[in-house]
């Protein structure tokens, strides 16, 4: 039932809001706790601070940043007291982030002109939201966006929500999350239905956790493996112009599925 999933969610994101709110917990009358407006437990984690709570967020005005464009997976168009900046990472999320940036930068005194410089010259971390165009050895031209560097039902929906303005058909590869306790079923299932609710075109998923997700999902086109049996078939199971997500815990060793996929370029 969807409320089961519901209320398993809710119980991780609070076991990790309390191990948070320790840090704002020991901080002083000098420190600044920088934490996101949308965040459900915000208020709760600086509950007890003693110092300055700075907010930030698409939901926070007065702070000079002016929302301009989504780029889809070239990034987000933005700007700050009016100098435009081109955030090259791609996703809702990384611009959430980049807010959460210009907040501290403005708290240390930086000006708009050096937020540009930093923002527009970030590149993605080795394993987090890489994308690439690869061609196959069977002519096959894809867009592989590699994020196999941790997972959990947040990262994974974020994930799948880049792929909203994809060209082509939107594939996910979907591995295992790792450590999500007693919940895990239940939220390996929600993520096959918030996969439903995205228009994703096809879903593949690996692992035995992943199965729930796989049973969850209603589309059409769906395959579940067990392991990394799927590197054989999966050049047939993509089709020229997809755009694919490569998402799952790191010790799903995801990064040999991208690597194999990187492998077969002409």
């Amino acid at each position: 039932p969807g409320h089961k999933i519901i209320d398993a969610a809710k119980k991780v994101d609070s076991v990790f809001a309390k191990e948070k709110r320790k840090i704002f917990d020991w901080m002083n009358e000098k420190g600044v706790a920088v934490v996101p407006s949308e965040d459900d437990f915000a208020d709760y984690c600086t509950q007890n601070c003693k110092g300055k709570v700075l907010k930030y967020g698409k939901s926070v005005s007065g702070n000079g940043v002016k929302f301009i464009e989504d780029c889809g997976l070239f990034g987000t168009k933005f700007s700050v007291d009016g100098v435009e900046i081109n955030l090259p990472l791609s996703g809702e999320y990384n611009y959430s982030n980049a807010l959460g940036v210009v907040a501290c930068a403005r708290e240390f005194g930086l000006t708009a002109s050096e937020i540009k410089a930093g923002l527009e010259n970030m590149a993605a971390v080795s394993g987090r939201m890489e994308s690439k165009k690869v061609t196959l050895k069977n002519g096959k031209e894809v867009i592989l966006i590699k994020d196999c560097y941790n997972a959990n039902p947040d990262s994974v929906k974020c994930g799948i929500d880049s792929l909203r303005s994809a060209f082509g058909r939107k594939v996910c590869i979907l591995g295992d999350m790792l450590g999500m306790g007693e919940n895990k079923a239940e939220l390996h299932a929600g993520i096959g239905r918030y996969v439903s609710e995205k228009g994703i075109d096809m879903l593949i998923t690996v692992g035995e956790l992943s199965e729930n997700t796989h049973n969850a999902a209603s589309i059409e086109k769906k395959h579940y493996f067990t392991n990394s049996e799927l590197i054989g078939p999966l050049p047939q199971l993509l089709r020229r112009g997809d755009t694919v997500l490569v998402k799952a815990s790191h010790d799903m060793r995801f990064d040999e599925i991208s690597d194999a996929l990187k492998q077969m370029i002409i």
